[in-house]
């Protein structure tokens, strides 16, 4: 699914969809106000960050992606969802995603411990922007080669753009 095809999303989505009887509008605002929420939801954890309540955190921070990720089912259905959790390229982040949710949960709430709570939302929400990075087309191989270029950027003598970067890097392939 890419971001610009709205078309696809509505043709496809009344048969798959939990709601279907809803309109392709009525359901993205189903869906625009799941992801307010969780952002919302985000906010406050943060909040409780500042006033050193990480249970509070925990429980904010976990609701949030997954209102934030389960916003899409309103668009797509849960199980076109969950089947598109579970291809290939989106594996690896949906795997960290629901591991950071669960860990970022534990140790907020079980095991208590501060750090480990803050690693594990920061885990989660790393995860998190790598899997919606999976549904926009060549996000992911854009966001690896700009690391690659803030990693071998010092080790050069001359500063060059990133075209330029780009070019020698498709040459280098070509010999």
């Amino acid at each position: 699914m890419s971001l610009g095809s709205t078309e696809a999303l509505a043709s496809a989505a009344p048969n798959e969809s939990v709601f279907p009887s809803m309109s392709f509008r009525t359901r993205m605002i189903g869906f625009c106000i799941c992801v307010g929420v969780g952002i919302f939801l985000q906010i406050i954890g943060l909040i409780m960050v500042g006033t050193l309540k990480f249970g509070t955190f925990a429980i904010c921070n976990t609701l949030g992606i997954v209102l934030m990720v389960g916003a899409s089912v309103f668009l797509m259905g849960p199980m076109k969802q969950l089947k598109r959790m579970f291809t290939k390229e989106r594996l690896p982040a949906t795997v960290i995603l629901l591991a950071g949710i669960v860990l970022t949960l534990v140790m907020g709430l079980a095991v208590k411990s501060t750090i480990l709570t803050i690693i594990f939302a920061a885990l989660t929400w790393v995860a998190y922007l790598w899997y919606i990075l999976s549904y926009i087309p060549f996000a992911q191989k854009c966001v690896k080669n700009l690391s690659l270029i803030h990693i071998s950027e010092p080790t050069r003598r001359t500063p060059i753009s990133y075209a330029v970067f780009c070019l020698k890097k498709k040459k280098k392939k070509k010999k």
